[in-house]
C-alpha cells in the first residue's frame, strides 16, 4: 500500500491465499480485489479486507465499479453478474457466451458497457446487462484488457500475437491496425 503516490510502499498482511485477478479502488479508502472464487472489499484503504462473494464453483477475472453500489464481475465460462448493492447481493446476467471465459469488463455510465475475453470475445450491453451482444473483433486471442472513453471510444488488449484493437464507433467495428509485433500488453491505463 503505498499513501504517497508510490514514492514508499508499505506491505499488508494478506487476506487470501487465492490468485488476485482484479484490483479497483474508487477512493483512497474504497477499493475491491478479485480473482480464484474471491470478491473482497476494504473501505479503510486496504487495512481490512470483507469477503463479499465467495463462489465456489466460479473463476473471476476481471470486474468494473461504476460507483460504490453498481459493480460487474465476469469470469469462467461468460459468467457475468452485477450488484446495485456494494456487493451486499449478485445477480447473474446472461452472457450468451456459454463456452469461453470472460476475462474483463468495462462501463461507461450504468447503461453502456463492454465485456472481453477469450477467442477474441467482446460483448456489449446498453442496458446494464439486461442483454449482452456480440461484437465482432475479427482476431481469436486471448483479450486480457478493455477500456472506454465514452459510449463510442475504446481499446482492447491481449493476445499471443499483442493485440490492440480500437474503435470509435461503440464497437460496431474494431480496428486492429494499432497492434505491434513482439510480447502481448496484459494491462494498461489510459487516462
Amino acid at each position: 500500500k503505498t499513501v504517497n503516490g508510490g514514492t514508499t510502499w508499505t506491505k499488508l498482511e494478506p487476506f487470501t491465499t487465492n490468485f488476485i485477478h482484479s484490483v479497483q479502488f474508487l477512493d483512497a479508502n474504497n477499493g475491491w480485489v478479485a480473482g480464484r472464487a474471491i470478491l473482497f472489499k476494504t473501505t479503510d484503504g486496504g487495512n481490512n479486507w470483507v469477503d463479499k462473494y465467495s463462489l465456489t464453483d466460479k473463476f473471476i477475472n476481471g470486474m468494473y465499479f461504476l460507483d460504490m453500489n453498481t459493480g460487474w464481475i465476469v469470469g469462467a465460462a461468460g459468467y457475468i453478474a452485477k450488484t446495485t448493492d456494494g456487493g451486499e447481493s449478485w445477480t447473474p446476467q446472461d452472457s450468451g457466451i456459454p463456452t469461453y471465459p470472460l476475462v474483463n469488463v468495462y462501463f461507461v455510465d450504468s447503461d453502456n458497457g463492454w465485456a472481453a475475453g477469450q477467442n477474441g470475445i467482446i460483448i456489449h450491453t446498453s442496458d446494464g446487462g439486461e442483454h449482452w451482444t456480440p461484437q465482432t473483433s475479427n482476431v481469436s486471442s486471448l483479450l486480457y484488457d478493455i477500456q472506454f472513453f465514452d459510449a463510442q471510444k475504446g481499446i482492447v488488449v491481449g493476445g499471443e500475437d499483442a493485440v490492440i484493437l480500437v474503435t470509435s464507433d461503440g464497437g460496431t467495428t474494431w480496428d486492429n491496425s494499432l497492434t505491434p509485433s513482439g510480447n502481448p500488453p496484459h494491462d494498461y491505463y489510459l487516462s
